[in-house]
């Protein structure tokens, strides 16, 4: 990270910020506290709604670069690096890093960062001969750092707006739900994202590595 210690927010915007993220079926992503007595613990007015039988759960991959967001991707299931190339990289990855190649800052002046985590799907051979074949830069990123990673703000709020708003019944509404919140995103709220790596970094780095306030 100290080699992006002085990285502007022009710097940033060159990055593509891409993560896989599980929105599960009548979780609450906000943590209500109650405060009660030992016998009003079991009032209605003081528990939460669980809509859950059993534990169902949809999984997403998703990105953004500045204030541009890329499709989303519903996932089946574990995935090898292949079935990433099949599933994400070419229908979706591919399509979002043209589109942005031509963004007035990018184009003709700047290459492209794809931020992924450091999971085997990711860094295995057959995919990152992939990303070399179609001309796209994976950006070296630490291990165990996903409050590095502005996307996962997104993930938060798009998971509260669903608890909040939509409360889906099933897994074919929660995925509505998802497409939905997604859709709805406000590019100023990318931005805002984005212009909080500088501080995201020097923060980790006065940590020494360790866990931050994001």
């Amino acid at each position: 990270m100290l080699a992006h210690r002085h990285w502007t927010i022009h710097e940033w915007a060159k990055v593509i910020w891409t993560d896989k993220s599980a929105f599960e079926l009548g979780k609450q992503a906000d943590q209500v506290r109650v405060w009660h007595t030992a016998n009003e613990k079991w009032l209605l007015e003081n528990l939460a709604v669980n809509h859950r039988s059993g534990r169902q759960s949809v999984m997403i991959w998703g990105g953004f670069c500045a204030a541009h967001r890329s499709s989303i991707v519903f996932l089946d299931g574990r995935m090898n690096s292949q079935e990433m190339v099949q599933q994400v990289y070419h229908p979706a990855l591919c399509p979002f890093v043209k589109q942005m190649e031509q963004a007035p800052w990018i184009r003709g002046r700047h290459r492209l960062l794809l931020m992924e985590d450091n999971m085997p799907i990711h860094t295995a051979a057959f995919s990152s001969q992939w990303c070399k074949q179609n001309s796209i830069l994976q950006m070296e990123w630490p291990a165990h750092s996903p409050n590095l990673n502005p996307i996962e703000k997104i993930w938060k709020s798009m998971k509260s707006q669903i608890s909040k708003l939509y409360q889906p019944q099933n897994l074919e509404e929660l995925k509505h739900a998802i497409w939905s919140c997604c859709r709805d995103i406000h590019p100023g709220i990318l931005n805002d994202y984005l212009r909080s790596m500088p501080r995201r970094i020097q923060m980790v780095i006065n940590q020494c590595g360790g866990p931050t306030s994001y």
